[in-house]
């Protein structure tokens, strides 16, 4: 049994779901980053720059 559907339709979903991914990834990594700045630490200006870049893409 095969579902046939559109590309326009799945697409939003894949895109919404590696966006939750995506933030999902950088709030468990900001929790398990040391608090003080180290090579570790979240770059957040990077994050959200990259972050919106995927959106608009």
């Amino acid at each position: 049994m095969s579902v046939r559907c559109g590309l326009a339709k799945v697409a939003p979903a894949a895109l919404a779901a590696t966006f939750a991914t995506s933030l999902v990834g950088a709030a468990l990594y900001a929790l398990l980053a040391p608090t003080p700045p180290g090579s570790l630490s979240h770059d957040w200006a990077l994050g959200i720059c990259r972050e919106a870049g995927g959106l608009i893409g």
